[in-house]
């Protein structure tokens, strides 16, 4: 079964925005192949297309442009497409994080204008890790840690085990104590290490 465009690409985090408009054309191509976006779109100012079922992320404020819910337009925050106009407008939603069962939750509906398109817009498929920060996503993609082993920069990356095998380690006035878990659910964990 072939997932939907809402839930076949979530967050793909690279170490360059050039990078980053590099996988989201190939992103786009397979959502294209698979029917899942319109093929044809409008220009973006990355050098990519944006058509009806695509993920857009604007990249300038602009306090002029509101969506239908009164929220301004800001770098970074990503919309989906759902109309393309002739003159070379895209209407698009707000992404507005995804409900309990992982669908996407689109809010306030947006015209941006073709002068603000062609300037202003990029495929938000992937980013730099600065980029994505605060997107809520089922799953991401992090090549930023193949791309820094070949450059040198990144020495080493690890999973942390489970945290029901873990432990708590505080020190108050100079006294340290190890709670074992496990520990109840929370939203931050710290599943991970890496050695720069």
């Amino acid at each position: 079964k072939i997932p939907s465009a809402e839930t076949f690409w979530k967050s793909v985090m690279t170490a360059t925005n050039a990078r980053a408009t590099e996988l989201s054309r190939e992103i786009r191509a397979q959502l294209v192949r698979y029917g899942l976006v319109e093929e044809d779109g409008l220009a973006l100012v990355d050098d990519n297309r944006a058509g009806v079922g695509d993920l857009i992320q604007t990249r300038e404020n602009d306090a002029k442009l509101k969506d239908s819910e009164g929220r301004m337009v800001l770098n970074r925050r990503v919309y989906r497409v759902t109309s393309v106009g002739e003159d070379g407008q895209l209407v698009a939603r707000r992404v507005a994080g995804r409900d309990s069962d992982g669908t996407e939750r689109l809010a306030g509906t947006i015209t941006l204008p073709a002068s603000y398109v062609g300037e202003n817009v990029a495929l938000a498929y992937a980013g730099t890790v600065h980029a994505v920060q605060g997107r809520t996503v089922g799953y991401g993609g992090y090549l930023l840690v193949e791309e820094g082993m070949k450059a040198g920069w990144l020495l080493a990356t690890e999973g942390c085990l489970p945290s029901a095998l873990g432990g708590r380690v505080r020190r108050t006035n100079g006294t340290t104590t190890v709670t074992d878990g496990p520990f109840m659910e929370t939203k931050e964990l710290v599943a991970g290490f890496a050695i720069l």
